[in-house]
């Protein structure tokens, strides 16, 4: 059944998982149990939640649109075309997380410094940060530049797709 199979079978094993979960915790186990009697709204505390999770998750609701999008106007392209793109899209994410790393260190940095008091060594956080995270961008589209096959071939065989991928980096690049 090749990749339906492989499919099916992960569904099926994962069910078969949780029905032994359930007969062990119906049939053994006792510290866990549900209290329907606490199962009410909490109108106050349903709003606390929304106030602090809808703001944060515009940004998964954006990436949404935009993959969607993106998906939809390259499916005439082809299964290769879409592959091509979640791969390129998932070692660009990859490529990002050192400088991701720099930056969302930066402002705890700067938060310290300001707290000390000591504003010179804020615009030091943010200058040393600008210098590492441009330089470190750079090399990373040399490499992409140069080297862009060789992020790829560990994940793919299908050389259609390693091109797609390899023209997709470079034109971020």
């Amino acid at each position: 059944m090749g990749i339906a199979g492989a499919g099916f079978t992960s569904l099926v094993s994962v069910i078969f998982a949780e029905v032994l979960l359930c007969y062990y915790f119906i049939t053994t186990e006792k510290y866990v149990c549900v209290n329907f009697a606490l199962w009410h709204i909490d109108i106050p505390r349903i709003k606390e939640l929304l106030a602090i999770g809808l703001p944060a998750s515009r940004e998964f609701f954006l990436m949404f649109i935009y993959m969607a999008a993106i998906y939809w106007l390259i499916k005439p392209l082809g299964a290769d075309t879409q592959a091509a793109f979640g791969l390129g899209s998932r070692v660009m994410q990859a490529l990002f997380l050192p400088t991701m790393a720099i930056t969302f260190a930066a402002p705890a940095i700067a938060g310290q410094k300001i707290g000390a008091q000591n504003y010179q060594r804020v615009i030091g956080a943010f200058t040393w940060t600008a210098i590492m995270t441009c330089s470190l961008m750079a090399v990373i589209t040399v490499v992409c530049l140069s080297q862009a096959e060789l992020m790829f071939t560990d994940f793919s065989d299908d050389k259609e797709v390693i091109l797609i991928s390899m023209v997709f980096l470079q034109m971020i690049c």
